[in-house]
């Protein structure tokens, strides 16, 4: 589903007594295709589409909500074993497209918890990249990187919509748009009796010599 869903129903990345999060950030599968190896997401992000309009001679500016659009990002393939180079190629063919514009463009669905979390499971490809060597100082580790993008067609219903403004909430004794913290007026009523109590005793010992 386009837009996200809460994050706590996904695995977290991090060990914990009994868990199995990790093994499951490491699992990437592309249609029918289950890569067996790690795979790295990069620069994905749930994107908005907002129209600014400047004011005459006025501060701020006017904005309209547009919908959702997509922006391109990458997939980084780990590659370090025999298993890998021999099962890279029906992977690769999950985002490769036919030469001929006659041949049939099919969206390629896909999960992994870091798009599971930003609602994004189709995708469209823009670049299949080559399988690189990391480094000299890595010679066993290679990579292939694809660049993609979300697969998100227009609904029926336009989305356009304009931001509702809500009033700042004014505390009793601030500005406008200001609310303290209640430590901050634990403390700021501590100070107010200490001042009170040495006024008192001022009053009716004289002022008090440090």
């Amino acid at each position: 589903m386009a837009g996200g869903a809460p994050i706590g129903i996904y695995p977290s990345p991090i060990w914990g007594p009994g868990g199995t999060g990790p093994a499951q950030w490491d699992l990437f599968t592309a249609g029918s295709q289950i890569w067996p190896g790690k795979v790295l997401i990069r620069g994905a992000t749930r994107a908005y589409r907002w129209d600014v309009k400047d004011p005459p001679g006025k501060d701020g500016e006017w904005v309209t909500y547009r919908g959702l659009r997509t922006k391109p990002f990458r997939i980084v393939f780990l590659l370090w074993t025999d298993a890998h180079f021999a099962f890279w190629p029906a992977m690769q063919l999950a985002f490769q497209y036919p030469e001929s514009k006659l041949g049939i463009i099919a969206v390629t669905n896909v999960y992994h918890p870091v798009l599971a979390m930003l609602g994004i499971a189709n995708l469209v490809t823009e670049d299949v990249g080559g399988v690189e060597p990391v480094s000299s100082d890595k010679p066993d580790l290679y990579t292939a990187t694809m660049v993609v993008r979300e697969y998100l067609p227009p609904p029926p219903v336009p989305t356009t919509v304009t931001p509702v403004s809500l009033k700042p909430p004014t505390p009793p004794n601030g500005p406008p748009g200001l609310v303290p913290s209640p430590a901050v007026v634990a403390a700021q009523a501590a100070v107010d009796q200490a001042k009170a109590a040495v006024a008192e005793q001022a009053a009716k010992y004289g002022p008090l010599a440090f």
